[in-house]
């Protein structure tokens, strides 16, 4: 067993790589009620394509998702009941990189952990279950049509990614999963949802010994396998600058993308740089993001954010406006003047505390914890790379970054606009 520490946080890690192949890994809190398990595959949407034993094979969009729904069901009990009766909340997720499924509970947690881990370690697919799920799925996919900020957010994809399968939606469109069989959904359990393809996080009071026995015993080796993950490579060049399309909302809703070509394999540097210049363009407590308040060209829905994986990274600006196009101006004017001016040491400084403190803080939450730890292990970090890079960024490095990340040409405006 290894065990990490971060003397900043006070935090520990427990890792273990079991004779399966599976990797856990235990963050202790001691004296917290509430306990969270993830097993998580590294599956996602992005891994339509792969080669298996030197075989090529291209699965419809949208079936890593599909396969989750799938992964609930059992031919002799309801899952959810069952962990309902350990007094235990369950649930599910995919995204571009991972399906993970997970649980919280307060007490009975060695017991929920078992639930959870037979779960995973068979499925059950017949051609009548998988043609009852696509009806569920395609009323799934059709609400997501009717929400403006997720339509948005995937016309900005289209228009920034031309080849990774960042511009497809994470459960398909209604064409794509029709064409999902039994075949298809049980190709793909047995590809990556094997022990040396995933990963179990565990947070709470408890024990990382007996977690590490409870998956030992749960989870056994599978034949080996040849798998490849086929990724396009992807373009630098934007596909267009501005797309645009109406629904039945009273004031338009943006996404503004710059994409990121300037990558390394030091993810969690360019994580923390990335954050902190995201914010210092215009976080809350901008210049940018108090005059845009004051003059109503933004309201509260405002977010900025960095998000990567370990192909692509975006820098992404949205919410609500009355003239998205002059939010977009005047957001790269502002990149162009600090550009010009330089980061004020005060302002660094500013926004350096303020998120290595919101870290500390994530620390107070097993969610956080459990969904961070996922969220960097994707990414080749740990939990603590992060407040490390956080720590030691310096101000020029920060510059270098702005520079060479932030570029007017690989920016792109997505809006819905009301309909007339």
């Amino acid at each position: 067993m290894d065990k990490k520490m971060n003397s900043i946080l006070n935090e520990y890690i427990f890792h273990e790589k079991l004779d399966s192949g599976l990797e856990c890994y235990i963050i202790p809190k001691k004296g917290y009620v509430e306990k969270q398990a993830i097993i998580a595959t590294k599956y996602g949407s992005l891994n339509d394509n792969f080669k298996l034993n030197e075989e090529e094979i291209n699965m419809p969009e949208g079936i890593a998702h599909f396969l989750e729904h799938k992964m609930f069901e059992d031919e002799k009990i309801n899952i959810f009941d069952e962990f309902t009766k350990l007094g235990a909340t369950c649930n599910a997720f995919t995204n571009y990189n991972n399906t993970a499924y997970f649980f919280n509970c307060i007490d009975k947690f060695n017991e929920n952990l078992e639930l959870l881990l037979k779960m995973v370690s068979s499925v059950y697919l017949t051609n009548e279950n998988v043609e009852k799920e696509k009806g569920i799925i395609e009323q799934e996919i059709n609400m997501y049509k009717d929400s403006p900020g997720w339509m948005c957010y995937f016309n900005m994809q289209r228009c920034l990614y031309k080849n990774l399968g960042l511009k497809n939606d994470i459960a398909g469109s209604v064409e794509s999963i029709k064409k999902i069989d039994r075949e298809m959904l049980l190709k793909c359990y047995e590809t990556f949802y094997r022990p040396e393809n995933m990963l179990l996080i565990c947070c709470g009071d408890i024990s990382p010994d007996e977690v590490f026995k409870i998956a030992e015993d749960k989870i056994k080796s599978k034949k080996d396998i040849s798998l490849e993950k086929i990724m396009p490579k992807e373009q630098n060049e934007i596909v267009k600058d501005y797309i645009e399309e109406k629904m039945c909302i009273s004031l338009p809703v943006f996404h503004i993308g710059i994409k990121d070509n300037d990558l390394s394999k030091d993810r969690s540097n360019i994580l923390a740089r990335c954050k902190l210049l995201v914010d210092i363009v215009a976080g809350e407590s901008s210049d940018l993001y108090n005059k845009l308040y004051n003059e109503g060209l933004i309201d509260g829905s405002f977010e900025v954010e960095y998000v990567c994986g370990e192909d692509y990274g975006t820098f992404i600006f949205s919410g609500s406006s009355k003239n998205p196009k002059l939010v977009l101006e005047e957001i790269l004017n502002e990149i162009e003047k600090i550009k010009k001016n330089g980061i004020t040491e005060n302002r660094f400084n500013q926004i350096k505390r303020k998120h290595i403190g919101r870290y500390a803080r994530s620390f107070n939450s097993i969610d956080n914890i459990c969904n961070l730890q996922l969220d960097f292990l994707t990414k080749n970090m740990d939990l603590f790379e992060l407040m490390d890079s956080l720590n030691n960024v310096t101000k020029e490095e920060l510059e270098t970054s702005l520079n060479n990340k932030l570029v007017k040409e690989n920016c792109v405006l997505s809006v819905i606009i009301p309909q007339s």
